[in-house]
């Protein structure tokens, strides 16, 4: 009796979960032909070249401690996870703002000696404001996941989308302000949810030093190896803004935000099974971890092989036929998400089984290798050749995961 009472409420966590990331998915595929309508290809171009940082600025803002509250969570009392998680926060606000400073002059010096032909004000600054007022909520979201509070996660997800909606609603299609009122749809509801979520969790100013210490010794292997995650998704754009065609750009840009739809299904599920996998891996349970990770890619590359067998009626409808020509570049863009998903899964398991190191390691490789391909891609092929260096870029890591992983798994498992 208990075992079935267990199933069903890991039957309903899951779907939780899963709605959590669908939902807000669906509100953003019935708003996109709208924004099509209301955004030309160069608001396209501004929107996704700025938002090609955010990978590079995230890690630097937020130093991925939560990664490091995720590696103790199942090794620490109700307490313990309270204090940990207000130093963290602290900390954050305090330290990412200096960063968030230094980050923007750093970002302006870098546009005026490479002469990007896109503006930097205002947009660079509500992007970097954006990026530092959401790592609130995704720590928010973390603490719910891990404390298996399915119901409040799907809430608060949703709560984001319906903003983030209405900001869209009224910023761009009513006020047509265009890549200005999509960029600030985006800042407000990072602003709002970012006030509800620090009331939620954050408790009384603590920064406990030692706890510092621990975290900086943990994650400052993650923090460059997620800097580097920039390489990943970002490094086309920097290259294809030389080529100073910002209409094709623009029709890049879009091909790479709807291939990405298919990446909230792994998001959907990789917050399912996430708790999981972290708890197997601590109890050193080698056969439990496996069927985690098989049972996710199955899951995750079904969507994906069914968008790109029928991308081209997708883009037809998510942008009311206006820009059918970034059909090629989605199609090879969404084969990103089945490397990724298998690379994530096993980076996640090395994270949690305190290996951090050699998760730097392993992008460090990855990261080399990435820039060369892609900087050949590019000046060969242009669009087409970048959009297959985002589909295989995960490739190279995920083959040194595996090797790591198979030689080190009695050190882990046991």
């Amino acid at each position: 009796m208990l075992s079935l009472k267990e199933l069903i409420y890991s039957s309903r966590n899951m779907s939780l979960y899963f709605l959590a990331a669908l939902v807000p998915m669906i509100i953003s595929l019935v708003l996109n032909p709208f924004v099509a309508l209301y955004m030309e290809k160069e608001d396209f171009a501004i929107v996704g070249y700025f938002a090609s940082f955010n990978l590079l600025f995230v890690p630097l803002m937020n130093f991925s401690f939560m990664q490091y509250y995720s590696r103790q969570y199942f090794h620490l009392e109700e307490e313990q996870r309270e204090h940990l998680l207000n130093t963290i926060q602290w900390s954050q606000l305090i330290f990412g703002t200096i960063m968030m400073l230094v980050i923007a002059i750093a970002f302006y010096l870098y546009h005026l000696s490479l002469e990007i032909p896109i503006s930097f004000s205002p947009f660079a600054i509500i992007s970097l404001a954006s990026l530092f007022l959401g790592t609130f909520y995704s720590n928010y979201l973390i603490k719910l996941k891990f404390e298996r509070k399915a119901w409040k996660y799907f809430q608060t997800a949703l709560c984001y989308a319906m903003l983030h909606a209405i900001g869209i609603i009224i910023l761009v299609f009513a006020l047509r302000f265009k890549a200005y009122g999509y960029m600030c749809a985006a800042l407000l509801t990072c602003f709002f949810m970012a006030a509800y979520c620090l009331t939620n969790s954050l408790g009384k100013f603590q920064i406990d030093k030692n706890q510092l210490r621990n975290m900086l010794l943990f994650c400052w292997p993650l923090i460059l190896a997620n800097l580097m995650e920039y390489f990943y998704s970002g490094l086309d754009r920097a290259f294809l803004v030389h080529l100073n065609d910002n209409k094709e750009l623009g029709v890049y840009n879009i091909a790479v935000t709807i291939g990405a739809y298919v990446t909230f299904f792994y998001t959907a599920i990789s917050q399912t099974f996430q708790p999981d996998l972290f708890e197997a891996v601590a109890k050193k349970d080698i056969k439990a971890t496996s069927k985690l990770i098989v049972k996710i890619q199955l899951l995750n590359i079904v969507p994906i092989i069914l968008f790109i067998l029928f991308c081209p009626i997708f883009i037809e409808i998510l942008t009311f036929g206006k820009y059918t020509d970034a059909t090629p570049y989605a199609r090879i863009i969404a084969l990103k998400g089945i490397f990724a998903a298998i690379y994530y899964s096993l980076s996640n398991v090395i994270v949690a089984g305190g290996q951090s190191k050699v998760t730097l390691f392993n992008k460090i490789i990855g990261t080399i290798a990435v820039y060369f391909a892609m900087s050949y891609m590019v000046s060969e092929f242009a669009y087409i050749g970048a959009a297959w260096g985002q589909a295989l870029s995960y490739v190279v890591m995920i083959i040194i995961s595996l090797v790591f992983l198979i030689y080190k798994r009695k050190e882990i498992f046991s």
